[in-house]
């Protein structure tokens, strides 16, 4: 039996399952919310043994998609698909009535390719979500933290230290947000990656409670601010998913030092887990070897799959894609 009506569903549960099951924040009951404040349709599904977040994108010519980010969350322990086919079900179900061309998921549990494939899924022609990620055990003191760190990053950490950087933590506010988008709009120019808008992140920030927090760490030397890094904190885990540096002052290694504080805050705040958010040693060489440099365990997701609903206008969709 599927439940998608908001009222029917309680925040607390469907957070706690996210959080038992090791789901992401990215299928928080917040996130939902936040997925709404920028005028995104969300739904709520939820069976025996898996729950997701389902958020729609709208397409040209009165079309969407349904896209489950890191979901559907589903109860490990079972081999069988009994759970996925539920699912899958009640998603084709919702994906009729809001006239969507393909629904795409980013499973959790002991679901793999072959199985997804077995269901009619195939690969998206691009993971949405980092498919590989660096994941830092916090139940380590700090002593073992920095051992298990690469000799060159614990010394840009302490060299960060010596010359007089300085880290803080804030929740949103204007100021700051201002400086984070002009460090991030400077560094993704030069790393030549793709960004939201200015708004998305600012309602990001501001979508914030004591459960689900958005935090912006801020590393300013001699009054000035020269890094920022935007992060997550939900259930067990703290999340670093964006960031920003200036150039200029690239030598006193404030990325370093922001990332040390981070995890030391995460420490704080009874976190298990820090998730570097991605990796990628092709696209990615660089921030990859930042990455690494403070120690950690790769983890690796299934990535990304469309359940293909309207094959035309899929093929239409994809070829727009690739034209961008």
């Amino acid at each position: 039996m599927m439940e998608s009506l908001v009222d029917k569903i309680n925040k607390e549960d469907w957070d706690r399952f996210v959080v038992e099951t090791g789901g992401s924040f990215l299928q928080s009951w917040e996130w939902g919310e936040f997925q709404k404040s920028v005028g995104r349709k969300t739904f709520y599904l939820k069976g025996d043994g898996w729950q997701t977040l389902v958020v729609k994108h709208v397409l040209p010519l009165r079309k969407s998609y349904l896209y489950c980010p890191r979901g559907p969350v589903i109860l490990s322990g079972t081999k069988d698909l009994s759970r996925m086919r539920d699912f899958l079900n009640e998603i084709t179900k919702l994906a009729k009535k809001e006239k969507a061309i393909f629904v795409r998921v980013e499973p959790t549990g002991d679901i793999e390719e072959d199985d997804l494939r077995k269901l009619g899924f195939i690969k998206a022609q691009k993971d949405v979500q980092p498919k590989k990620t660096l994941i830092l055990d916090l139940n380590l003191n700090e002593d073992e933290l920095l051992g298990r760190m690469h000799e060159k990053t614990r010394y840009n950490i302490g060299l960060a230290q010596r010359k007089g950087v300085s880290v803080r933590k804030a929740e949103y506010n204007e100021k700051d947000f201002e400086e984070f988008w002009n460090l991030l709009n400077q560094t993704v120019q030069r790393q030549k990656i793709a960004i939201f808008e200015k708004e998305y992140y600012r309602k990001q920030l501001q979508n914030s409670s004591d459960k689900f927090k958005n935090l912006i760490f801020i590393a300013q030397y001699q009054g000035k601010i020269i890094a920022a890094n935007l992060v997550n904190v939900f259930g067990n885990t703290m999340t670093y998913t964006h960031g920003g540096s200036d150039n200029q002052y690239r030598a006193l290694m404030a990325p370093h030092l922001l990332q040390w504080e981070q995890i030391r805050e995460a420490k704080n705040r009874a976190c298990k887990a820090y998730d570097f958010w991605g990796i990628d040693e092709i696209n990615w060489p660089g921030i990859t070897r930042f990455k690494k440099g403070f120690g950690g365990q790769e983890v690796q997701y299934i990535g990304t799959f469309d359940l293909i609903l309207k094959q035309a206008w899929y093929s239409a969709y994809i070829l727009a894609k690739r034209a961008l």
